[in-house]
């Protein structure tokens, strides 16, 4: 025995002398210190502006952006710079610098003038680069100074539709003062949803693989030409099981050898941050998925994502010994107050001021008069006249565009979700009576959607409503204190209204959809489904206007390539602006189509709303104040029931 202590000790010994010797060997082996910053989710806010409204937002911006770039590198001259993509789509400049005309060949796009300046090293695609369609596009990636790659988007014939990696070569300064020059390899990754989501505009053209697998085909040439290797995936993290072509498929990603960084976005999230805690294989806190440092930059310029890599150069090769990680805020928010903790770059801020002019000037111009006030502060209880409103449009432009048609003698619906009720304290629709611009319409409808109408039966849309109806939490009969209403997991544009039926909701009973939109057992939540006072049969047809989104997705039950009927050219909100200005003045908007059921027992619920809800939540019978909700939002409660 005393042998065979004697042998372990010296193992024992020996290990730990390796171990020694290989610490002090990388103690004096040279070392970099690299900087990896990142934006994610962009979405055209380059400006820290607010279009619908025409005030400044200290919360968003790529000026501010610009300004925590600045910080970064005077911290440490060791800095690469990226885009994750979802760039290009999103906000009122967006759809100025896409109208038709606006972008001729050659021209370079306003965002990209911004980009160079500020000395992007490489970007990849985001799902909603497609959404204004491939020509334009191309157009616009002809602007920037720095390589664009993607791994899984491929053409028809199989060539890559941009290059699926790079290899930037970069000198960088060590411990020591030596210039040390390093290849860093480069592979960007988009939802393959794009073929889904924006079926029309690219069916046909391009093709769209699952991320892991295209990492599996590239990974490995990438590393053996690579000192270091970065992973820019428009995709976050998921929590259910891995599956072929997932949208967030962060952590099967971060399996794959040879990633020595990832930068993540897609869910408008932040890592380091709260969102991700409870996540066994996320280090949320320290930013790393298993060893890999990872991070998410928020969304519409609200964060800069900053990888802080110790780099030790190791039998000729480096390796990452060390990483910190964090996400960079442009603005704290303290209760109602915003404090801006960087100020904008002039430079970036000349860049983009001819655009952004032109695009305050476009959303000045007048189109209507409303009669009544039309917002989103009261989505959650059953009153929501900016839904109503555009349901309205949908369903005047259905009539003549299906007017003469096989469908036109099926009862036509409309399907709208509140694009802005609450996902920030900004979030809200909260048009005056009066006159009305373009920017209050685009406040209306801030996506880039087409019209599309869907033939479906009464029991796909009774399945449709069911998982819209998820947006609820399951409420407690016997409660007596108020209880939380809104899931908040489930974004309010999934909340779709249909216009044409009348329904009510019973949250006390739990929902037939999960919040990953998979099925459960259960009788469900929606009763009393009806169409013009009858019960809705499960076999009647109908027709639903709604848009290019929805009726593409898959992700609404129901929607599919065989229930799509009808795909129009025009966006639902220039059919939102037509409708006004033909009506010229819009009376009081029509009321929501579902209500909550009458219960045995009154239930206090409670639900946070926007701050510019304090003054009109006596307009809602019913509604009563609370108080101050989750900073920045205002609480209001009622009595379900």
């Amino acid at each position: 025995m005393s042998a065979s202590l004697s042998r372990r000790t010296f193992l024992g010994a020996a290990g730990a002398l390796a171990l020694e010797t290989r610490e002090l060997h990388a103690q004096a082996a040279p070392r970099v210190k690299l900087r990896i910053l990142s934006t994610t989710d962009l979405h055209m806010f380059v400006m820290d502006w607010d279009y619908y409204h025409a005030k400044i937002d200290p919360n968003v911006g790529l000026v501010k952006i610009a300004g925590l770039v600045a910080q970064a590198r005077r911290e440490n001259p060791n800095c690469l710079l990226f885009d994750n993509g979802d760039l290009l789509q999103g906000d009122p400049l967006a759809d100025y610098c896409a109208a038709p005309g606006r972008l001729p060949d050659g021209a370079l796009h306003p965002v990209y003038d911004v980009m160079n300046g500020m000395r992007y090293d490489a970007a990849t695609l985001g799902n909603h680069e497609f959404n204004y369609g491939l020509a334009f596009l191309e157009r616009a990636l002809n602007g920037p100074k720095f390589p664009y790659v993607c791994a899984n988007i491929l053409r028809t014939g199989g060539e890559s539709f941009v290059p699926p990696t790079t290899v930037l070569e970069r000198s960088f300064v060590d411990s020591a003062g030596v210039q040390r020059a390093l290849r860093i390899g480069v592979i960007g990754f988009a939802p393959p949803q794009i073929m889904s989501w924006d079926k029309s505009r690219v069916e046909g053209r391009i093709t769209a693989d699952d991320a892991v697998e295209a990492a599996r085909r590239h990974l490995p040439a990438l590393r053996e030409k690579s000192d270091v290797v970065v992973a820019l995936l428009h995709g976050g993290i998921d929590f259910g099981p891995r599956d072929q072509r997932q949208e967030n498929p962060a952590l099967a990603l971060a399996e794959l050898p040879g990633i020595d960084a990832l930068v993540l976005g897609h869910q408008h999230r932040v890592l380091p941050g709260p969102w991700f805690a409870n996540h066994p294989e996320v280090d949320a806190q320290a930013g790393k998925i298993g060893a890999v440092p990872t991070v998410m930059a928020g969304f519409w310029g609200s964060h800069l994502g900053v990888i802080d890599l110790d780099l030790v150069e190791d039998a000729g090769r480096w390796r990452v010994a060390g990483s910190q990680v964090e996400a960079r805020p442009i603005a704290r928010r303290d209760g109602d107050h915003v404090a801006a903790l960087v100020e904008a770059e002039a430079s970036a801020v000349a860049a983009i001021a001819p655009a952004h002019r032109a695009t305050i000037a476009w959303m000045d111009q007048p189109v209507g008069e409303f009669a009544a006030p039309v917002n989103s502060f009261f989505v959650w209880a059953g009153h929501d006249p900016a839904t109503a409103l555009v349901n309205a449009a949908q369903l005047d432009y259905g009539r003549r565009w299906l007017a003469g048609t096989p469908h036109a003698d099926l009862p036509l619906l409309s399907a709208m979700a509140p694009n802005k009720a609450g996902f920030t304290p900004n979030a809200f629709v909260d048009i005056a009576s009066g006159p009305v611009a373009l920017r209050d319409v685009a406040d209306l409808y801030i996506y880039a959607n087409t019209v599309a109408a869907l033939k479906l039966t009464g029991a796909q849309l009774r399945d449709w409503l069911e998982f819209s109806a998820r947006a609820f939490l399951t409420l407690r009969p016997d409660a007596t204190e108020p209880q939380e209403l809104v899931d908040r997991s489930t974004p309010s544009y999934n909340f779709d209204a249909i216009a044409g039926l009348t329904y009510r909701i019973d949250p006390t009973r739990p929902p037939l959809f999960q919040r990953n939109g998979s099925r459960a057992a259960g009788a469900g939540r929606i009763v009393e489904l009806r169409y013009q006072g009858e019960e809705v049969a499960p076999e009647r047809e109908f027709m639903v206007i709604t848009n290019s989104h929805r009726a593409d997705a898959g992700k609404t039950p129901g929607a599919s390539a065989a229930s799509l009927a009808l795909s129009a050219p025009d966006l639902n909100r220039d059919a939102i602006v037509d409708f006004i200005r033909a009506q010229g003045r819009i009376a009081a908007p029509a009321a929501s189509p579902w209500r909550f059921v009458d219960l045995p027992s009154k239930i206090p619920v409670a639900f946070d709303t926007g701050l510019g809800a304090r003054e009109k939540v006596g307009e809602v019978a019913g509604l009563r104040l609370i108080g101050d909700g989750t900073p920045g939002y205002l609480r209001v409660g009622f009595d379900l029931g």
